[in-house]
C-alpha cells in the first residue's frame, strides 16, 4: 500500500480502531524479527515498512487524542 494510501486510511479511522490496528502492527512487526532472525524468510524490508506504518499510525493518533482533548476544553 501507498504512503498517501495508509495515511487517508488511517484518518477515516476511529481512535478504538486505530489502537486495535496498533496491536496488530505490533504483532505482525514481532513475527516478521522472529521469521528473519530464523532465516524463515528474507524479506527485511517489510520490516522497515512495518515500522514505518507503525509509526505513521501512532502519528495520527496522537493527533486525533489531542483534537479530541481540545474540543473539550
Amino acid at each position: 500500500m501507498k504512503k498517501t494510501d495508509t495515511i487517508v486510511k488511517y484518518n477515516k479511522m476511529t481512535i478504538k480502531s486505530l489502537l486495535a490496528e496498533e496491536d496488530v502492527l505490533k504483532m505482525k512487526l514481532n513475527s516478521l524479527r522472529f521469521s528473519v532472525n530464523f532465516g524463515k524468510t528474507k524479506n527485511i524490508h517489510k520490516i522497515k515498512e512495518t515500522k514505518r506504518n507503525l509509526a505513521r499510525l501512532k502519528t495520527i493518533l496522537s493527533e486525533k487524542l489531542l483534537s479530541n482533548n481540545n474540543e473539550k476544553i
